[in-house]
This record gives structure tokens, sequence and C-alpha cells, in this order.
């Protein structure tokens, strides 16, 4: 009887490792792909990755046009490698993963090491990327700027190119 109480302990204890280990694996995972997708120029496919409060934040096409704007001095013949993940702290339902990748051009020899650090929340037993504060504080940002009347010192071109992240089009009055 003792022996299979120390067995059942031992395996819970294994057990409860292994899932952790696991759960892990996923939380990088989805932060790998999701990186992996926004610097291959597949913004549609980082989006399908984002949370539920992501996505109710901003649609689909607001967010392919903050990642393609803040994106586009990026070469689209880029190589990226990602070097290392790790889940810097986890708690209940969400966790903070730290990505290193190294991006280059094919035929220079600049190569360039990017590090970031990713929220991912649990959503019906899947791993998703929360970036809704990002976002959301660019397309604010974004909107504010269009919409403003007072500062009639803004470069034109700053107001569209704001007026165009929010609404995805020059604002008529």
């Amino acid at each position: 009887m003792i022996k299979l109480v120390v067995m059942f302990i031992i395996l819970c204890s294994v057990s409860g490792r292994v899932y952790s280990a696991d759960t892990d694996t996923k939380k990088i995972e989805v932060v790998k792909q999701y990186y992996l997708h926004l610097l291959n120029n597949k913004p549609e496919k980082s989006y399908q990755l984002l949370s539920t409060k992501d996505k109710k934040a901003y649609t689909e096409e607001q967010f392919v046009r903050v990642i393609n704007l803040s994106t586009a001095l990026y070469d689209p013949n880029r190589v990226v490698k990602i070097t290392d993940a790790i889940v810097e702290e986890s708690g209940e339902g969400m966790a903070v993963v730290k990505i290193s990748a190294e991006v280059s051009t094919k035929g220079e020899q600049e190569l360039k090491n990017l590090t970031a650090s990713q929220i991912v929340v649990s959503e019906n037993n899947e791993w998703k990327v929360y970036a809704v504060h990002t976002i959301s504080s660019i397309l604010i940002r974004a909107k504010t700027t269009c919409d403003s009347d007072e500062n009639k010192s803004m470069p034109l071109v700053q107001k569209e190119r704001a007026c165009f992240v929010y609404y995805g089009h020059l604002k008529t009055e």
C-alpha cells in the first residue's frame, strides 16, 4: 500500500512537470508564430493569434495598417531566425514570453538582433497573444491626430497618415 502511495505521488509530481513544460512550450510557440508572421509580412496571420479582447478593440484591417506602417522600412527579402524564447513570468491564465530573433537581408552583411517581451493569455485552453494596449494606444493617437482641428501647424502628411492608420482613408469633413 505504501508503495502505491509513493508511486502515485511520484507520478503526480512528474506529470505536473510535464504539464508545465508542455504549457510553456505552447506559450512560447504562439509568440514565435506571432512574431514570425509579423516579421515575414503576414500580419493577417498574426491577427488570428490575438486574444478576444484584442479583436474586440480593433479590426483586422486596423491591425494590418498599424503593422504595415511600422514595418514599412523592413526589406521584404529579409530572413528571420528565432534565436531564443523563454517564459519570463507565469501565473494562472497569463504569462510573459521573451523572444529574441536575428533579422538579416539576403546578400547584405548587416544582422539585426531584436528582443521583445510579449504577454500571452489563456482562452479556451489555447494561448493567445495579448497586445491590446500597444495597438490600441497607436490607434487612439492616430484618431486624435486625424480628428484634431486645433493644431493648424501640424504637417498635412502627418494628419493624412493618422487618418489612414485609424480610418483606412483620408477623413472627409
